[in-house]
């Protein structure tokens, strides 16, 4: 996971670096710095978290486990490329343009990588090791969805005392 992050990090920088798109003018919720081009926040999210979603895929035996933790994570994928969006920072093709340049990165990123993890379904202790790993990684995103929630509610109230505060004038 560590060596995806840190791909797809140094992919992000150097397309940045190319590119040399600016950041939207205007309304903005937080202050970015930076190249806009490519969304650095969708490149990475899409890659870690649709590597969890291959993951999931490949070791969960349960349908309704799989199907309900990848559409939770892929939901949650959608969500930070909106946020972008919502918080100014980011034109959509930036975002669309993460998605889909870290999908390519993610396909080939992970025809590389499953031989060498053996990615078939292991027996004895090791399916232990597979089932506090996945816990691991649900304790995470539940941490993660908490942390954005509290962003969505963070700039709910900055935008309501914003209202207040240009409505008294």
């Amino acid at each position: 996971m560590a060596l995806n992050l840190l791909c797809i990090t140094i992919l992000n920088i150097v397309l940045k670096n190319i590119f040399e798109r600016p950041r939207p003018e205007g309304y903005r919720l937080i202050a970015e710095t930076g190249f806009s081009f490519p969304s650095g926040h969708s490149m990475v999210s899409m890659a870690f978290y649709g590597y969890i979603i291959y993951l999931v895929y490949k070791k969960v035996d349960n349908i309704y486990l799989k199907w309900g933790i990848c559409s939770i994570i892929s939901l949650l994928i959608i969500c930070i490329g909106i946020s972008r969006i919502y918080l100014g920072v980011h034109y959509a093709s930036d975002v669309l343009a993460g998605f889909c340049i870290s999908i390519l990165y993610l396909t080939i990123y992970i025809s590389c990588t499953k031989k060498y993890l053996n990615i078939e379904k292991r027996r004895g202790s090791n399916i232990i090791q597979d089932k506090i790993i996945f816990i691991f990684y649900i304790l995470y995103f539940a941490l993660y969805i908490v942390y954005f929630a509290l962003c969505i509610l963070q700039n709910y109230l900055l935008d309501n005392s914003l209202k207040r505060k240009y409505n008294k004038k």
